[in-house]
């Protein structure tokens, strides 16, 4: 998932199905009340519930059976998803997601941010990246530039850029 230029495969189908959750409205409501009960209500894993677990990227999407359907995909997931496998922007990718989810404004109890996922290969890479970009198409490099952008309601793009599939040389 995390590598490989297979369009018809890995990150391709998840980034389709991302932004079909977090492009409607009323999708990433629902998304985002699922991701408090399973996560907390600041997706840190505390509150009411004894199964409240911190949101990680992997573990978020291995539980989702509209992102990913199948076992196997889960499975190839789990592993392409750690931090073995991706850069430091995996910080930055997940405190994007979490902060659209958690976002509350006076009058919605949940107002998540819409996310506009985009993928891509570079076969310099060795591992996995997420640039995090606001409207105007700055890159947000930090929590901070994050936080701004999602507490004054705009959205968020992010591009998953990913590594040549295996780069494990042949036996």
């Amino acid at each position: 998932m995390a590598s490989g230029p297979d369009p018809t495969d890995g990150w391709n189908e998840l980034i389709k199905q991302l932004n079909i959750e977090f492009g409607d409205r009323n999708r990433r409501k629902q998304l985002a009340q699922d991701f408090k009960g399973k996560h907390g209500k600041k997706g840190d894993g505390k509150g009411p519930g004894t199964d409240l677990t911190p949101y990680k990227f992997g573990r978020y999407l291995d539980k989702s059976n509209a992102l990913l359907p199948s076992t196997n995909k889960k499975a190839q997931f789990s592993i392409d998803a750690g931090t073995r496998h991706w850069d430091d922007s995996l910080k930055l990718l997940e405190h994007a997601i979490r902060r659209s989810l958690i976002r509350e404004t006076p009058n919605e109890p949940d107002d998540p941010v819409e996310i506009s996922f985009k993928s891509g290969y570079d076969n310099s890479l060795t591992k996995a990246k997420a640039v995090i970009k606001d409207a105007a198409n700055t890159e947000l490099k930090t929590a901070d530039a994050i936080n701004t952008v999602v507490d004054r309601g705009d959205k968020l793009t992010i591009e998953i850029t990913c590594p040549p599939a295996n780069l494990r040389p042949l036996p």
